[in-house]
């Protein structure tokens, strides 16, 4: 059975397996973290209004989510599934997740993705995310979710 939850600081290990799979399309950087530099990357996740999600499948974790959370618009900073689980509804369950938060606050949904992370911007733009911005200092696109009730509230 598949759970989304908070992370909690015993379930680091598993985020940084995943992230470490993809960390090349994670960041500008391009730098793999350690288990220290994530867990303090976690523990300061609240100055920078982040929250961190995992899905868990059977207790492991399969894919995790970064979301900022501000006032008004909410951010997906980053979206990692498993290799071994990609294209089996894991990032869709973690979106859709996102997605119902956002239903119940009206907030605009935005995330970033890097230019070369084709699959990636392939899978928002199939859920109904558009193309908003292209920053050429880190290519990245900005991406908005353009469902019906978010239209009219900026």
């Amino acid at each position: 059975m598949r759970r989304i939850r908070k992370i909690e600081e015993r379930d680091i290990p598993s985020m940084l397996k995943i992230w470490n799979e993809h960390y090349t399309l994670l960041t500008t950087s391009k730098k793999k973290h350690t288990l220290s530099s994530l867990q303090l990357w976690y523990r300061e996740r609240a100055e920078g209004h982040h929250e961190y999600y995992g899905l868990f499948e059977e207790g492991t974790m399969k894919a995790f989510m970064i979301v900022k959370c501000e006032e008004n618009p909410l951010w997906i900073k980053m979206l990692a599934v498993e290799k071994t689980k990609i294209g089996k509804g894991y990032g869709t369950a973690l979106l859709d997740f996102a997605i119902k938060a956002l239903s119940s606050s009206h907030m605009s949904l935005f995330s970033e993705v890097k230019a070369e992370n084709t699959s990636a911007l392939n899978f928002f733009q199939k859920k109904e995310f558009e193309i908003q911005a292209f920053d050429s200092n880190t290519a990245e696109y900005t991406l908005r979710y353009t469902h019906p009730f978010t239209k009219h509230h900026d």
